[in-house]
């Protein structure tokens, strides 16, 4: 999210659908849709059981993680902190597909989307799961720099998003 509001601002970019916070006031955004965060692990993980987890039963596992600047990241990392939480990091990803193959592989757990992960959950690959008394909800917006001249490719595209407005909507 970092990168793409400095992306934003320098003018290497138009439009963006991001999910994190932003610091600049030359930002304009625009709600997009809601989504859900979900904790993912490997089937055969000890943790990979039907229910809802404590946040205790966290304790001092090992965690996929995204790379610093990531709205998905700081949301994991406020919950857990939150939470009381000690955990490890067993890997930085800067994708969800390369996460999901290290989560199938056994090597830690992880926090992605839960849209991002339904073909993986059928197909038994990874274990989602829920975490009581932890919420990762988070909201994704459009920017866009506050000058910014719309052409009318952008103004389409702008329009299309908020007729769509749903996350995972196909």
């Amino acid at each position: 999210t970092s990168i793409i509001e400095n992306m934003i601002i320098e003018d290497h970019l138009d439009l963006a659908l991001v999910e994190g916070p932003l610091h600049s006031p030359h930002i304009v955004e625009e709600d997009y849709c809601d989504d859900n965060l979900v904790f993912i692990i490997s089937p055969q993980h000890p943790l990979a059981r039907p229910g809802i987890l404590t946040a205790q039963a966290l304790e001092n596992q090992r965690f996929l993680v995204r790379e610093v600047g990531s709205g998905t990241q700081d949301i994991f990392e406020h919950a857990l902190q939150g939470a009381g939480v000690t955990w490890k990091i067993a890997g930085v990803y800067n994708n969800n597909e390369a996460i999901k193959q290290a989560v199938s592989a056994g090597i830690g757990l992880a926090v992605v989307s839960e849209i991002s992960i339904k073909d993986e959950v059928r197909q038994g690959k990874i274990v989602a799961f829920q975490v009581e008394g932890i919420s990762l909800n988070r909201k994704f917006h459009i920017i866009y720099h506050k000058h910014k001249f719309f052409t009318r490719a952008m103004q389409l595209f702008r329009a299309l998003c908020h007729a769509v407005r749903g996350c995972g909507a196909g």
